[in-house]
C-alpha cells in the first residue's frame, strides 16, 4: 500500500493549479486503495480463467508494487509517458502471480481495462442522471 501511496502523489501535479490539493489527497487516499482492491478481484478472476493461479493477496502485492510508475506523472509531460510503463509492470505482475503466459497475461490486463472502462462509464452516466435531476428541481 506505501507503493500505491507513492503513485498517487502523480496526481499532485493537476491539482497544484486549482488549489485542491487538501480534497485530492484525501479523495486520493480513499480511492487508490479502493481501485487496487477492485483491479486485484478483477484480474483475479479474469486470470483465472485463463488457467492462471494466483491468490488474492500475492496479486494484489504485485499489482501494488506494479502501481510505482504512477508517482512518475509529478513530472510534466514525461510522467505521462512515464505511467505508461505501469502497463508493463502490471502485465508483468499478472504473468508472474498467475503463472501464465505473457500472452495470457496482456489478455487478462486487457480485458479488466475493458470492463472497468465500461464500469466508470456507466457509473457517470448515472451520476450526471442523478445531478441533472437534483438540478432540474431547483
Amino acid at each position: 500500500m506505501i507503493v500505491v501511496a507513492a503513485a498517487l502523489v502523480g496526481g499532485l501535479r493537476a491539482t497544484l493549479s486549482d488549489g485542491s490539493i487538501i480534497a485530492w489527497m484525501l479523495g486520493a487516499a480513499v480511492i487508490a486503495p479502493i481501485f487496487l482492491l477492485i483491479w486485484t478481484g478483477l484480474t483475479l478472476l479474469i486470470g483465472k480463467m485463463f488457467g492462471g493461479q494466483a491468490t488474492f493477496m500475492g496479486l494484489l502485492r504485485s499489482l501494488g508494487y506494479a502501481s510505482a510508475p504512477g508517482a512518475a506523472q509529478v513530472i510534466p509531460i514525461l510522467g505521462w509517458l512515464l505511467s505508461l510503463w505501469w502497463l508493463v509492470t502490471g502485465v508483468v505482475a499478472v504473468r508472474e502471480s498467475h503463472r501464465i503466459s505473457t500472452g495470457q497475461a496482456v489478455g487478462t490486463v486487457v480485458i479488466g481495462v475493458v470492463i472497468l472502462v465500461v464500469i466508470i462509464v456507466i457509473l457517470f452516466i448515472l451520476l450526471g442522471a442523478l445531478l441533472a435531476t437534483v438540478f432540474s428541481l431547483s
